[in-house]
């Protein structure tokens, strides 16, 4: 048999033994390039290389591997050929995805070349490689784009959400849908800037209404506070704690300078929270002030005023006599506070 085969072509046939054995017959144990030894000889397939290369092919070859960030050295190129198609099939992956991303790159040229072996491996991809070059660079062109885009993507998501219920959301809702239905995300003039701007003025608009509707009914409950002269009989930590316990110390404080301030702010306190707040913010400072009078007063009750349209003097009286009856009934067992 040794008089059939040269040296040189066994030594070769060794470095291929797995590869071969593998595409042929699949399910077979791998044999690792400088691994064939007296154990693993039996489970190989010798077949003899007939396809060579030049020095400027494979000189080429390792010009192609390195415009995607893979250097190989003289005489590794079977060994290199598998990673290089294992990283471009990732950029691939990386170059599309999920709506509204565009669908990833077709890669059937990729699998055809992974399933074949050594230095056919080799031929092929140097015959492919004005396509592999295109494919490197489209594909890492759009998932650069995609890298750049998508974070917009997702803070026009946030504030669409946010901006729900305001009217700007019906504007922009179907556009965004749009986008989402037609993987349109990467489509040039990039179409998401606009949107953001639009509903950030709208949602700094809306945060600013509320913000100071919030503020001025904080200032009139404080200021309510200081003229009663239960409130000015009670220390100032006493003043303190009653303030926080019924949470009207402060108004939440917002920042609406940039979009990504305006998203931080509502993801404190949503835009439904600070107008219910302008709403519960009375009935807050009147818990404080009751409390208030009962630290002064333990036993002091509070009577809430009975609600009535009043339209004649007469109506006036009914309901004044009511009032006076309700608390004369309470002051049997002790202040009242109304």
């Amino acid at each position: 048999m040794l008089n059939d085969w040269s040296f040189s072509q066994i030594c070769r046939l060794s470095g291929v033994a797995k590869e071969i054995v593998n595409r042929h017959s699949p399910g077979t144990a791998l044999i690792v390039k400088g691994k064939l030894d007296q154990k693993n000889i039996a489970s190989a397939e010798f077949r003899c290389e007939t396809i060579t290369l030049s020095k400027t092919q494979l000189i080429a070859i390792r010009g192609l591997f390195k415009k995607h960030g893979l250097t190989t050295t003289p005489n590794n190129e079977s060994v290199d050929a598998p990673k290089f198609l294992d990283k471009l099939s990732k950029l691939a992956e990386e170059a599309g995805g999920e709506a509204p991303l565009p669908k990833q790159p077709q890669t059937t040229h990729l699998t055809d070349l992974g399933n074949r072996v050594a230095n056919d491996q080799l031929k092929a991809i140097h015959e492919q490689k004005a396509r592999l070059e295109q494919d490197i660079a489209d594909w890492q062109a759009q998932r650069d784009g995609i890298q750049k885009r998508l974070p917009k993507w997702k803070q026009l998501t946030s504030l669409l959400e946010h901006a729900a219920d305001l009217s700007v959301a019906a504007e922009v809702q179907p556009e965004v849908a749009a986008i989402q239905e037609n993987r349109s995300l990467m489509a040039d003039p990039d179409p998401v800037p606009g949107f953001i701007t639009k509903l950030t003025t709208a949602l700094r608009e809306a945060i600013n209404q509320s913000h100071a509707a919030c503020t001025a009914s904080h200032e009139q409950g404080l200021a309510a506070l200081d003229d009663s002269p239960v409130w000015k009989q009670i220390t100032q930590p006493q003043r303190y704690d009653l303030l926080s316990a019924n949470s009207v110390r402060q108004v939440p404080a917002v920042a609406v300078g940039t979009t990504e301030e305006i998203l931080d702010t509502l993801r404190q306190v949503k835009l439904s929270e600070l107008k219910a707040l302008s709403d519960a913010l009375p009935t807050r400072f009147t818990k404080a002030l009751n409390a208030a009078a009962k630290l002064l007063e333990p036993k002091a009750q509070h009577v809430s005023l009975p609600s009535a349209t009043i339209k004649k003097d007469a109506e006036l009286l009914t309901w004044l006599a009511s009032v006076e009856e309700a608390i004369r009934v309470k002051l049997k067992d002790g202040p009242v506070i109304v």
